[in-house]
């Protein structure tokens, strides 16, 4: 039996159209284990205001989060995982679910993705709905086991959902910096060139507030808020190190 590794899409609270996503790994005898994250204030209804107190003290440092922050979670899926807590109904069947690798034994991108998770989460980042979330979280520890860019925007267009905060990419202590080629990168995620006038970039230097960039040798300090690893582009092979 072939293994998989896949992320499940779950209606979030919000607009129509918006998901939660969580990665499921079965292995070869059909064990699942799982990797999500969520707000560490999961248990308490979140309102409007609080989303966009939320986005307001993410972006501006200022004042305090009423979402609290970013937490993560892995371990071996049972089915009680979707009646309760902070994975209830994570897990529904009915859900739009794509499978991002297959292969006879996926166990070393399996430990990179919760690896990353566990770092993600004891990075204590604010939570923001919209650019440093669960999707944030599963994203980039989906890319970091190898998934390109545009396999994850594939992801969503295929299930057919929006996954706001998958376009962040966040620093871990691991692996902090990210090169994504310009040419991988679909329309309105910076690939069409009426949106992107640089031609190379990379992080170079990762923190809540010092986070620098590097356009061809051009360093560029991003405006306050701006945190993690976004997806940026780097043309050129001699630019990837």
């Amino acid at each position: 039996m072939g293994e998989t590794i896949s992320v499940i899409f779950t209606p979030i609270q919000g607009p129509p159209g918006q998901y939660h996503g969580t990665l499921v790994y079965t292995d070869s005898s059909g064990q699942q284990f799982y990797a999500g994250a969520t707000r560490s204030t999961w248990s308490a209804p979140a309102t409007a205001s609080d989303a966009l107190l939320a986005e307001a003290s993410v972006k501006t440092g200022i004042g305090s989060d009423p979402l609290g922050t970013l937490i993560s979670l892995t371990g071996t899926y049972t089915p009680s995982l979707n009646d309760s807590g902070p994975t209830k109904n994570w897990f529904d069947l009915e859900n739009p679910s794509y499978t991002l690798f297959s292969g006879q034994n996926l166990s070393s991108k399996w430990s990179t993705i919760t690896g990353t998770m566990t770092q993600i989460g004891n990075l204590g980042l604010p939570y923001a709905p919209l650019d440093q979330n669960s999707n944030s979280a599963w994203c980039t520890a989906a890319f970091d086991a190898g998934a390109s860019w545009q396999a994850i925007y594939n992801a969503r267009v295929a299930a057919g959902v929006n996954a706001p905060g998958c376009g962040v990419f966040i620093g871990t202590p691991s692996n902090p910096t990210i090169f994504i080629p310009i040419s991988s990168l679909p329309p309105g995620d910076g690939g069409d060139s009426t949106t992107l006038t640089i031609t190379c970039c990379r992080v170079i230097g990762v923190g809540l507030r010092s986070l620098l960039l590097d356009f061809c040798g051009h360093r560029y300090a991003p405006p306050l808020g701006f945190r993690g690893r976004h997806a940026i582009p780097n043309k050129g092979a001699s630019d990837v190190q």
